[in-house]
């Protein structure tokens, strides 16, 4: 998932010519299964000087879990999930779920629904729950309804640089939780597990959206293009998290959009206005909506195969002031980014509602 920061080496996009050798790879793993096993391996890297990184499944896409002569602590193993029925706390009183390090957005997902409830997760499958995703804030399909998984964050148990076992909470360690709670991923310490609250399930709509357009009618793509950017604030508003993207030269694509506790009928409303652009344009165009009774069922059909990716990428945090301001400047400047060859990726999300203070964590206040 790093490519550029291994040199290359062993990337499954190059020409098979292309080496495959240690190179900026970590030299040494300790296998993680319990706390003792990290905070052995920071005393040992502490002795002996030893440039030390967190691994999970890989997903750093700045390099972070890897790095040239380095020992990495493996956390894939710490798989254990655990239901805590009555978590009461004089900030939280109800249902919990605890994670282990290494158990994947997928794998809590699945545990969550086994037991009639939803956490907060992200979009991709593979990924590590209460790894970078959570600590660096957590945008999810459940965002627009639940908050990102920062916000739903009860307790922490770290490893520290001194290798000391913590529990971090809004009372104990606080400062620690607020950093580990959406201030950066593998930066406080080495996390064991998390404790997040557990939601009531809901049923769940969701919608896929296809349209492609030809040298002929590029104007009349980016205009339906505007129509359905300026239709984000009422989509996210109601609820939903749109994930969608504009691939050069010519395709864009809406994969998928969410809809927790949303009919099947009103997230068709929220995208009528695009469809009927569509039509006025004649485009050919696919969009395929449906309700599941889970979220876990949504999840599965909708949403894309994992993907590994051999991309640079960056991110923005586009307001909504300038969708609802200056909506020709912002469709322009996408234009042209797609234009020059590359591909623009929208996570479109309201939090706003979900936080009570953008204080109570260290995910950025906008």
């Amino acid at each position: 998932m790093a490519p550029f920061f291994t040199n290359n080496s062993c990337n499954p996009f190059m020409p098979p010519e292309t080496p495959c050798t240690l190179g900026n790879y970590a030299s040494y793993a300790v296998k993680a299964t319990e706390a003792s096993d990290i905070q052995k391996a920071i005393a040992f890297a502490t002795l002996h000087n030893f440039r030390l990184v967190i691994r999970n499944t890989g997903h750093d896409y700045n390099g972070k879990s890897t790095g040239a002569g380095a020992l990495a602590i493996w956390t894939n193993h710490m798989k254990a999930i655990e239901m805590v029925e009555n978590y009461t706390t004089s900030y939280y009183r109800g249902r919990a779920m605890k994670f282990g390090a290494g158990v994947s957005v997928y794998e809590a997902y699945k545990f969550a629904d086994s037991r009639n409830g939803l956490v907060v997760g992200g979009n991709c499958p593979t990924v590590g729950i209460a790894g970078g995703l959570t600590q660096g804030g957590g945008h999810s399909p459940l965002a627009s309804t639940y908050g990102l998984a920062a916000d739903s964050v009860l307790e922490w148990e770290v490893v520290t640089g001194a290798s000391e076992l913590l529990t971090a909470t809004p009372l104990q360690n606080s400062d620690l939780y607020w950093a580990l709670s959406g201030g950066g991923g593998g930066t406080y310490g080495v996390v064991v597990s998390m404790t997040t609250e557990v939601h009531p399930p809901l049923r769940v709509s969701a919608a896929n959206m296809t349209f492609a357009h030809d040298e002929s009618n590029a104007d009349q793509f980016y205009d339906i293009i505007k129509t359905f950017i300026g239709s984000l604030p009422s989509m996210v508003d109601a609820g939903a998290n749109v994930n969608w993207a504009l691939v050069p030269p010519n395709i864009f694509a809406v994969f998928p959009a969410t809809a927790p506790g949303i009919s099947k009928a009103k997230l068709d409303e929220l995208f009528e206005p695009t469809i009927q652009k569509l039509k006025q344009y004649d485009f050919p165009y696919l969009y395929y909506s449906q309700e599941f009774p889970t979220f876990l069922e949504s999840y599965s059909n909708m949403n894309p195969p994992s993907n590994a990716s051999d991309g640079q990428i960056a991110g923005r945090l586009i307001p909504r002031s300038l969708v609802k301001e200056n909506i020709d400047a912002l469709v322009t400047t996408i234009r042209e980014i797609v234009e020059a060859g590359v591909t623009m990726a929208g996570i479109s999300v309201n939090v706003a509602d979900s936080v009570t203070s953008p204080d109570l964590n260290g995910v950025n206040p906008y």
